[in-house]
């Protein structure tokens, strides 16, 4: 029953389309029902409790992480933003924080590679399934933090919007009953705002998780990526009003985390590196798809350099010679020009120079002759230098390489003239 005197004001929403027959029929006995109850199944109540219901359904079996994102899915799609925001914070409460908290004990634990028996006994999950819980739990961050930042500009629903009235029938039965059982959207709006800055220190945390395991990055903890401060407040109780802001950062915690985010694109990077160069000629008709994974974890990484304050020029770096290395010279030639420090590029450069030529000399079959063109500090030079990771490719390739690093060392720098003799070498070499 509905109240007299009061009008029906149907919430804002997207109509649903039927997929099938067996979606049809549903759909339709919900809109027979929508007449009766217009206010107990508006858009967001409705979705509210399915998004509750799979996330009860994931609660009671954890290595289904499908219903998890189903539950997410769901959320995502709540009109109500403060519904949405609201209910984000039921369902990390109550259910999401403590296994999050959980799996992030493991994997600091285990150095980042968890063992299976552990995460079954812990989380009743497997390692794989662990990663795709992990890349869930960052969805749920991302869509959180939405929900925060959208409550802040749109209003509170008043008193008599559709999610804040009930049908009589409802009333009659507490009546009968003697009890008062608050529903799922006024739990959800009953709930105070978690602080934005609390959120992102959790998305932070979440997406560096997920990046040591889904790329395999052994030893690498997450204890010295943040300060102990951060660590007291990732699963603090009280977090409403928590603000904790990295305007200044030791450098000692720079280094590390700069470190860590090498690591990532050098992790990011392997299948590209094992490719065959002879089939990436150049970026103009669109990467491949292990470039295209590898540059999606880039951008991540951009964001946390970005967060952490830190100069993305070192990591950019690292992309260029990983591409040099492997013999991706036209991948690394598109992202050459977005490096800034050209100086300390062309330093690094020259020593994957001297990696090519000895690989190239190494299966050459008139080794003594083309050594004996070369410098003797050139050859004492790359005895030195280790050659596990280098790919072979032609001479005229290293050729261009050194040209770019002779164009980009000044003349006083200390290794100018070791780079000029190499250029001189590489152009006698290709006349041999």
């Amino acid at each position: 029953m509905i109240r007299e005197g009061i009008p029906v004001v149907p919430e804002r929403g997207t109509e649903a389309s039927s997929l099938s027959t067996s979606h049809a029929q549903v759909l339709d006995k919900i809109h027979l029902l929508r007449l009766h109850f217009p206010y107990s199944l508006c858009g967001s109540v409705l979705v509210s409790n399915v998004s509750w219901e799979f996330l009860l359904e994931w609660h009671k079996a954890p290595e289904h992480v499908d219903v998890l994102n189903a539950s997410l899915t769901c959320l995502q799609t709540v009109p109500n933003i403060h519904i949405r925001q609201g209910l984000c914070s039921l369902m990390w409460s109550t259910h999401l924080k403590q296994r999050l908290e959980a799996a992030t004990r493991i994997v600091n634990e285990s150095n980042g590679v968890p063992k299976e028996k552990l995460c079954r006994r812990e989380l009743q999950m497997s390692d794989g399934q662990l990663i795709e819980f992990v890349e869930a739990s960052i969805k749920f961050i991302e869509l959180y933090i939405e929900g925060v930042n959208l409550c802040e500009v749109v209003p509170n629903p008043g008193p008599e919007a559709v999610v804040n009235r009930s049908e009589d029938i409802w009333d009659y039965d507490e009546l009968v009953s003697g009890t008062s059982t608050p529903s799922l959207t006024s739990l959800a709006l009953a709930q105070q705002r978690t602080s934005f800055e609390h959120l992102h220190l959790l998305y932070q945390l979440a997406l560096s998780m997920h990046m040591i395991l889904a790329l395999n990055l052994r030893g690498q903890q997450l204890t010295p990526i943040f300060t102990p401060m951060e660590w007291a407040e990732f699963f603090a109780e009280n977090s409403i009003s928590s603000g904790i802001r990295n305007d200044y950062m030791e450098p000692q915690l720079s280094r590390k985390r700069t470190q860590f985010l090498i690591r990532v694109v050098s992790g990011a990077m392997q299948n590209v590196m094992s490719s065959d160069p002879s089939h990436v000629n150049d970026v103009s008709g669109g990467f491949g798809a292990d470039m295209r994974n590898a540059m999606n974890w880039f951008g991540k990484c951009q964001k946390l350099a970005w967060t952490w304050h830190l100069s993305f020029d070192p990591i950019r770096r690292q992309q260029v010679c990983l591409l040099y290395s492997s013999g991706h010279d036209r991948l690394a030639e598109e992202v050459l020009s977005a490096v800034n420090d050209m100086v300390e590029l062309a330093s690094q450069l020259l020593k994957i120079c001297l990696q090519r030529v000895k690989v190239s000399l190494t299966h050459s079959s008139d080794l003594m002759e083309k050594i004996s063109n070369l410098d003797p500090l050139l050859t004492t030079l790359m005895n030195d230098v280790n050659t596990v990771d280098v790919r072979e490719v032609p001479l005229s390739d290293t050729t261009l390489l050194a040209t770019h690093v002779v164009h980009h060392l000044p003349e006083d720098h200390p290794e100018y003239e070791i780079a000029f003799d190499l250029f001189e070498a590489l152009q006698a070499l290709e006349l041999t």
